[in-house]
C-alpha cells in the first residue's frame, strides 16, 4: 500500500542509519539498547507486524525487524501513531 513520498523517505532513512557499512559500527547510529527498544516496539505493534510479514515471508526474522522499524518510524514520522516516550525517544530523536 503506498503511503506517499514522505513515508517512504522516511522509512527508508531507517535503513541508511541502521547501515553498518556506512557508520562502520554495528547497528549503524542506533545503540544496542536503542535498537532494541525500537524492535520490541516494532514487533508488538500487531498491524505493522502483519503488514511485514505478508509482504516478506521469506526475509528472515532480523531483516523482518528492521523493515518492522522502518515502518514504525515512517508512521510516526507522519503523524500517524503518537510520539515515542521512555526509552524510544532518544532513538526516534536521531
Amino acid at each position: 500500500m503506498w503511503k506517499g513520498w514522505r513515508h517512504t523517505l522516511d522509512h527508508e532513512i531507517i535503513h541508511a542509519l541502521r547501515d553498518d557499512g556506512l557508520w562502520n559500527r554495528d547497528r549503524g547510529i542506533f545503540t544496542a539498547d536503542e535498537w532494541r527498544a525500537l524492535a520490541r516496539t516494532a514487533r508488538a505493534d500487531r498491524d505493522i507486524r502483519s503488514r511485514v510479514e505478508a509482504a516478506y515471508p521469506d526475509l528472515t526474522t532480523a531483516v523482518q525487524t528492521e523493515e518492522m522499524v522502518a515502518e514504525l518510524y515512517a508512521d510516526r514520522a507522519q503523524g500517524r501513531r503518537e510520539r515515542p516516550q521512555g526509552t524510544l525517544a532518544p532513538a526516534f530523536g536521531r
